[in-house]
């Protein structure tokens, strides 16, 4: 006679057996039936088409997908995100359905008028993809508010930080935002604007974050008499000349600018009274709703976010992959997000109110007209 307890496992056992006879083999061929049929239908359409951002590393992301899929040409369109939004209406309006798919930072994506996009999900088809387990936070980074239409697929920790020149300055005396009011840095503090997009500044942080505000803001601006550019490079021309001794914007740079022998570098630690993630770069992509060739799109959608397209993507653009099942050996340690910490994420829904930007504009040109 069995054990209660052998039998029991002879039982699970043998619904085990039947599950993965009769449940995973028919979704195993499903997956790999409805991807086959998706890359002979793109080698029919034969293009698809991206608008994005224009940014040097994109054609090394984009040259092995064309090496596996050279039946399918990739027509990228690089701009700005704002004529980006503008050449979509315009077609739109002309009765043009001419991209397939928009990337750019999650402002941009958010501004994409209703009805214009589709839901990301029902394009997605290798398993590898759809794993919730594969991606930080257990699962695909959906911004929107309904958390169908944008998707965040690459954001980095820390990417707004505060740049300083190593010669003239201690990182150990700032250990949190707060410091920038000592007035010590009065005149010594340079920032992207953060009145125009793309330069990762952490204004959006400051009016957002409840330990901050307007206030904080105001005297920022106004006491410490920061200087903006909206030059991407100028800001750190001015930082590694001596012009200025701190620098709030994009992490990115300033390590390019470290790379070349200039002598800036970011603070490494964390700020104690908060940090960001995903403030400037390429972080988000979107679909277009009629678009020309859905198929093409699902084939080059599903390769980027596969575990091949993200290694890429991260070692290229120099960026985190929130795919956490690959190496992170081709970005800095600081820009993987640590677990425990709490990031203000910059490219929830929440975030990207139009108010909210003009409100941050008219703070700021207040606060300028305010100085002494």
């Amino acid at each position: 006679m069995l054990s209660s307890a052998r039998k029991k496992f002879h039982l699970l056992w043998a619904l085990a057996l039947f599950a993965m006879l009769h449940c995973d083999a028919p979704v195993l061929a499903d997956w790999q039936s409805d991807w086959e049929q998706a890359k002979q239908a793109a080698t029919k359409e034969a293009e698809f088409v991206l608008y994005g951002p224009h940014l040097p590393f994109f054609k090394k992301v984009w040259e092995p997908f064309q090496r596996a899929y050279p039946e399918i040409r990739l027509t990228f369109e690089p701009g700005r995100g704002a004529d980006h939004l503008k050449r979509v209406s315009a077609e739109r309006r002309a009765g043009l359905y001419k991209v397939d798919m928009v990337m750019g930072g999650g402002n941009v994506m958010h501004s994409f008028a209703p009805g214009t996009i589709d839901p990301i999900v029902p394009a997605l088809i290798l398993p590898e993809v759809i794993r919730d387990t594969a991606w930080w936070g257990k699962k695909l980074r959906l911004t929107d508010q309904g958390q169908q239409y944008i998707l965040s697929f690459s954001e980095s920790a820390k990417t707004s930080t505060i740049a300083y020149n190593t010669r003239l300055v201690n990182p150990k005396e700032i250990l949190a935002w707060r410091d920038l009011l000592n007035p010590k840095w009065k005149g010594k503090i340079a920032s992207f604007d953060p009145r125009v997009s793309g330069g990762g500044d952490p204004f959006r942080f400051f009016q957002s974050a409840q330990d901050f505000g307007p206030d904080f803001i105001s005297r920022l601006v106004r006491d410490a008499e920061v200087v903006f550019t909206r030059d991407l490079h100028q800001g750190l021309d001015w930082l590694a000349s001596g012009k200025v001794e701190l620098y709030l914007g994009s992490a990115l740079f300033t390590l390019e600018a470290k790379e070349k022998g200039l002598p800036v570098e970011i603070i490494q630690h964390s700020m104690k009274d908060g940090e960001t993630m995903g403030l400037g770069g390429v972080c988000c992509l979107t679909l277009m709703n009629k678009a020309p060739h859905p198929n093409a799109t699902k084939v080059f959608l599903n390769w980027l976010l596969s575990r091949e397209g993200q290694i890429l993507w991260q070692r290229h653009s120099k960026t985190n992959s929130l795919r956490i099942d690959i190496p992170k050996d081709d970005v800095q340690e600081i820009f993987v997000p640590k677990d425990g910490v709490n990031y203000f994420m910059a490219t929830s829904y929440q975030y990207q109110d139009p108010e909210q930007a003009k409100a941050l504009q008219k703070l700021i040109d207040d606060a300028v007209a305010k100085r002494k």
